[in-house]
């Protein structure tokens, strides 16, 4: 037994640990769970057993223990003091039928603990797989067995080669595997062909995520899926097999049992029938499911009692082969508790099959008056149970104020006719002979002189938006988050257009309906009021712009019931009424018909709704029905109540709403009146929120009436008056006692039980106080009993926490040692070793800080790259402690890295030596896929380098890595901080783009920029735009830039691929260069003049003389590359050659051209095209 004492040693409660085979218990301690899928916040008990246990559970009236695993000898014992799991009261329950009880621990070999069973269609047979026999003294080298269904010994098999302990058993009918899951190594499943024994595939733990591999289960529909359940994790793990079948390939899905009321599940069954899941809990309850987690029924074994079930199998009945039973198999006692233990079994037992009819009653319906509704029911069943095989199904009146007669009540597509105007609650029921399932709808006569009805549902993305906590408004959501999302609360807008009620109007109800897009329970309040407007316009993005909007004085709170199931469009998922704020609205002066309403939603919690961008015809609708005469009020007494004697006072709330008329008297008079089994004294019985005093227990019926001078209403509440129990005081405890130091805080972990007596009030207040401290306590919030506490001074503190009932206050205390701030000491800063490099490269800097997280706040610092040197340095992040930096010009730099922690400063330098770019150093682009050596295909997006002092090639510019591929670059220019001028030969946008005129997109007219932050095989960096060709009339697609060079005032050297006639100038021929001067950007203006003129040398004509890579060098030789071969000025070259040219340039260019640079001795194939270059040196 473990007790629970406060401190002063008063017992607080107790938990019996027989069932949980601890031996000897030696120490213990509370820890956060070890299960991966708990809340982090989840705290277990550990406990020290120096003896073996294999399954750990204990049951108290209210708390439950549970295994964190197996061990064989040494075991920590992870136990949970959490509330016991409960069924679900929402769906059925059916009770399981014994047919046949077998001994397996009588078969000849035994079997004492069977953990696993299987159907073998093949054999007609079953498969019992024992975990634990291996470890016995009867072990006679069998631990797969199978049995007749009958229960009888067939045959027997040993399965230690790969498994020792065979946990779980599946058969794959498709070719007559078996699985084989295994909670005690590594590898979680392994599949074996048939019996022989060998395994053909495994899956492990790890690929899984499972920590407690139980039971086992496939379906063989598709390439197969195996469900393998996690004993300790409570989930159920889907594996669909990859491509080489079910290994480490396999993907992987999962959902949790926990909430389906299942407790320590150990076998999982697929049921082939009807597509669903059998789940084995511990609490003798079988949950079938379908294989995505939603819970359909229990099956409940509580009159067969099995002893640690531990799996089973859907399978032929062993007395009817037409009939389908479960066979479940149970291991009695551990043989880590009786090593002598030899009492496994294994359970026929038999069950209604049949799953509930779905029923849809159809769409709500308004009619006019004295119309017929045609109802459009839908009814499905799966043919079970048989006999009689069938559905009947019946159409009935739940509530109307009149009457209905349906065309014929037992078809699920018939009509509706109605005695009275008004609104009909009907429901369609189905029966299938075992279960009954229903669903209702509204139908709202108008007419009759009654009210009028409008619905009106959302018709726009910008009329459902969403306002987050921080003010930017989200018009296209994908849902409506009614009201929290991550981050907070929001505001929720929601807009009807054109809502034709006329003016002067009377509401007489109205709501808005909604349907549920994903499943929320946790508790959610809600305020709805209107916008105060005659005709709001639709909702902006505008910050703020939801919360802005001034609102109507009448308002609605919604406590809205759990949603529980998507899709969902019923009574639960409809607002209170909000006939006084609809009212509010059409009241307005400047209403008038078919004006615009909207509404705003505040509040907690989380209800989430379709919205019109998810799913127009399930977007919020907004029903109201009005008359233009005087209609009865609307009263509600109120909720039902139990109230205890003494006192015997009941608070009564009720509510009454009117429409003013008839305009004499003008207003509602109502009273109050009661039957039951004594007097009832009112405190004021005219009034609608008043008190009841009662002196006699029993059942009360209490009505309250309301008149407008012409037309009465009422409405009753159940008040049940029952003895008043005896209160007992709360129990308190404030935690354990901390050691902390400043600044840190105490978080303050207390815990109050108390029996909610005595009525009223009902609950505990609490309060943490201090006493006698050194300094000063400051609470987050001293009424909380988890909380943190802040202390102004080191020295011990003595906190206390309060509980008052009403009747008793208990107080619990705790002592808290907080150390004083410990002194600052300064960052250590390392900025790395020395480097050297030639441009235009960049290095990459490696530093290295490191803090004592004081002072705090803000117990961090900053740190700062600043350089010196003969140029300037580009860091790609200046505050980061591991960034690239890149140089103008080369020399020797210096670079600091600074850290500061707000209360000291530390720095650290590193030498960085850049040399001069090497002379005859090549930058090239090709027009195609070429074959560099070293490099292997280069594309037309990249750049390489080529350096003639070592023979090596080089990637500098991978486009793949930013963005630009597939996209040709047919001109470049490299400047000396190692940025890229280039231009492209097609049109595309290029990703990140700054200071183009159209966006990201740029034409084959164009140059950019990039500014690398690193180069090579890891290119990355940002582009901003340079040259706008267009705005130089360079517009035809001959007039693509596919030569640059940039001087060095600034001035851009430009040939193009075909005949152009930039602004200002002749007509030019793509063997011609212009330089350009001007300025640059997306507004690019200047002036072209003649620099080079291929005709002069013998260059012509469009073609094979088109100049498509040109760089120039300080002493003004021109290096040049053509599209196809040339000859003339004396030399001659190839498409993928590089020839220099000097001479005079101008108008009248002169001079030789010389063959400098072979590419195809080099490696390149002839015929390569070179169409970008630049040259060093």
């Amino acid at each position: 037994t473990i007790w629970a004492l406060t401190t002063e040693g008063d017992l607080i409660t107790q938990h019996d640990l027989t069932t949980t085979e601890l031996t000897n218990p030696q120490a213990m301690a509370f820890a956060p769970s070890a299960d991966p899928t708990d809340d982090p916040t989840i705290t277990s008990l550990y406990i020290i057993d120096n003896s073996a246990t294999t399954s750990i559970s204990a049951t108290t009236s209210e708390a439950t223990a549970s295994a964190a695993g197996e061990s064989s000898k040494g075991t920590i014992a992870e136990l949970t003091l959490e509330p016991a799991v409960q069924l679900n009261a929402t769906v059925g329950s059916i009770t399981a039928t014994l047919v046949r009880a077998t001994a397996t621990s009588q078969w000849n070999p035994p079997s004492p603990d069977p953990a696993g069973l299987a159907f073998n269609s093949a054999g007609s047979d079953l498969l019992v797989s024992d975990s634990e026999v291996n470890e016995m003294s009867i072990w006679a080298g069998a631990n797969l067995f199978r049995s007749n269904l009958s229960g009888g010994l067939t045959n027997t098999y040993n399965t230690t080669s790969y498994s020792d302990e065979p946990t779980g058993i599946a058969y794959n009918p498709l070719n007559g595997h078996i699985f084989i899951s295994d909670d005690t190594g590594r590898t979680a499943i392994y599949e074996v062909d048939g019996f022989s024994g060998n395994v053909v595939n495994s899956i492990t733990e790890n690929h899984i995520g499972t920590v407690d591999a139980e039971g086992i289960a496939f379906d063989p529909a598709g390439n197969g899926t195996l469900y393998l359940v996690d004993g300790v994790s409570e989930e159920i793990f889907v594996i669909q097999p990859g491509p080489n079948g079910f290994d480490n390939g396999s993907s992987i899905n999962q959902f949790d049992v926990t909430n389906l009321g299942v407790i320590d599940p150990e076998g999982v069954e697929f049921n082939p029938d009807n597509g669903n899941l059998y789940v084995l809990s511990k609490n003798d309850t079988i949950a079938e499911v379908t294989t995505g987690g939603t819970l359909i029924r229990y099956i409940d074994m509580t009159d067969i009692n099995p002893r640690k079930p531990a799996g089973l199998a859907y399978a032929p009945a062993s007395n009817n082969p037409s009939q389908k039973n479960l066979y479940v198999v149970a291991r009695g006692t551990d043989n880590n508790s009786d090593p002598n233990e030899n009492d496994g079994e294994m359970f026929e037992i038999s069950f209604t099959s049949g799953i509930p009819p779905t029923v849809d009653a159809g769409p709500d319906q308004t009619i006019e008056y004295q119309e017929t509704a045609n109802l459009d029911g839908t009814v499905s069943d799966d043919g079970l149970p048989n006999p009689p095989g069938a559905v009947t199904t019946t159409w009935s009146v739940v509530t109307g104020p009149g009457s209905v007669t349906f065309g014929n009540s037992s078809d699920v597509d018939t009509t509706a006719t109605f005695t009275d105007a008004g609104a009909y609650l009907l429901r369609l029921t189905a029966d299938d002979g075992e279960n009954l399932s229903s669903d209702d709808l509204i139908v709202t006569m108008n007419g009759g002189g009654g009210a009028s009805v409008v619905d009106v549902r959302v018709s726009a993305n910008s009329d459902d938006a969403e306002e987050d906590a921080t003010g930017p408004v989200d018009l296209g959501s994908s849902d409506l988050e009614l009201v929290y999302d991550s981050g907070g609360n929001q505001t929720v807008g929601i807009r009807f257009a054109s809502v034709n009620i006329p003016k002067g109007a009377s509401i007489a109800n109205a709501y808005v309906q909604f349907q549920v897009d994903e499943i929320n329970t946790e508790p959610t309040n809600l305020t709805i009021r209107g916008q105060a407007a005659d005709n709001p316009p639709t909702f902006t993005s505008t910050a703020y712009s939801i919360s802005a909007r001034p609102t109507t004085a009448a308002g609605a709170n919604w406590s809205p019931p759990a949603w529980s199931t998507v899709g969902a469009a019923g009574l639960d998922q409809r607002t209170p009424p909000l006939n006084a704020v609809i009212q509010e609205i059409v009241n307005r002066p400047g209403w008038s018909a078919n004006n615009a309403i909207a509404l705003i939603v505040t509040g907690t919690g989380e209800r989430t709704a379709e919205s019109y961008k998810s799913n127009q015809q399930s977007a919020p609708l907004l029903h109201v029905e009005y008359t233009v005469g005087n209609q009865a009020p609307v009263v509600d007494a109120g909720p039902d109540d139990i109230i205890n004697l003494p006192p015997g006072d009941a608070n009564l709330d009720g509510t009454v709403s009117d429409d003013g008329l008839p305009a004499s008297p003008g207003a509602v008079t109502t009273t109050w009146t009661a039957q039951g089994p004594a007097a009832v004294t009112f405190g004021d019985p005219g009034s609608v929120d008043t008190t009841a005093t009662f002196t006699q227990t029993g059942t009360y019926t209490l009505t309250l009436t309301a008149y407008d001078g012409e037309l009465y209403q009422s409405d009753t509440v159940s008040i049940t008056v029952v003895d008043q129990p005896t209160n007992t005081a709360p129990t308190v405890s404030a935690g354990t006692g901390q050691s902390i130091t400043l600044p840190n805080e105490a978080t303050l972990d207390g815990t109050i039980n108390d029996d909610g007596l005595p009525i009223p009030p009902g609950t505990v207040t609490t309060t943490w106080s201090a006493s006698g401290p050194p300094g000063t306590v400051t609470f987050a919030d001293d009424t909380a009993v988890d909380t943190s506490a802040a202390f102004s001074v080191d020295g011990t503190y003595f906190l206390t926490l309060s509980a008052y009932d009403g009747q008793y206050t208990v107080e619990d205390t705790i002592e808290i040692t907080v150390s004083p701030e410990p002194p600052n000491v300064p960052p250590t800063v390392d900025a790395g070793p020395a480097q050297t490099v030639a441009l235009p490269g960049g290095v990459t800097l490696d530093g290295t800080v490191t803090d004592d997280g004081l002072p705090n706040p803000p117990a961090a610092f900053t740190t700062e790259w600043t350089a010196s040197g003969p140029g300037t340095v580009t860091f790609a992040d200046s505050t980061a402690v591991d960034t690239t930096a890149t140089f103008s010009q080369d020399g020797v730099y210096t670079l600091t890295l600074t850290a500061d922690d707000t209360g000291a400063i530390a720095s650290d330098t590193v030498t960085i030596t850049v040399d001069p770019a090497p002379d005859g150093f090549y930058y090239l682009t090709f027009t195609s896929s070429t074959t560099v050596p070293g490099l292997g295909s280069v594309q037309d997006e990249d750049i390489v380098t080529y350096d003639p002092s070592t023979g090596s090639w080089a990637m500098y510019f991978d486009g793949s890595d930013v963005g630009i591929a597939p996209g040709e670059i047919n001109a470049i220019h490299i400047r000396d901080n190692g940025s890229i001028l280039m231009s492209l030969d097609s049109d595309m946008s290029v990703p990140g783009i700054i200071g183009g005129p159209d966006g990201t997109n740029v034409d084959e007219s164009d140059v950019f920029l990039f500014t690398p932050t690193s180069t090579g095989t890891n290119t990355s960096g940002t582009f901003s735009f340079h040259f706008d060709g267009s705005d130089m009339g360079l517009a035809a697609r001959s007039e693509d830039i596919d030569a640059i060079y940039e001087f060095s005032d600034g001035t851009l050297a430009i040939s193009t691929k075909g005949s152009f006639k930039p602004g200002g100038i002749p007509n030019g021929s793509d063997e011609d260069i212009h330089v350009f001067t001007g300025t640059y950007g997306s507004e690019t203006s200047g002036s072209f003049s003649l620099y080079f003129d291929g005709s002069d040398i013998g260059f012509g004509g469009v073609g094979n003389h088109d100049i498509d890579g040109v760089s120039f060098s300080a002493s003004d030789i021109m290096y040049f590359s053509t599209v196809g071969t040339y000859t003339a000025a004396g030399g001659s070259g190839d498409d993928e050659d590089v020839s220099t040219f000097v001479g005079s340039f101008g108008s009248t260019t002169s001079g030789t051209a010389a063959l400098t640079l072979d590419l195809t001795g080099l490696g390149i194939a002839a015929g390569e095209d070179l169409n970008g270059l630049h040259v060093v040196g």
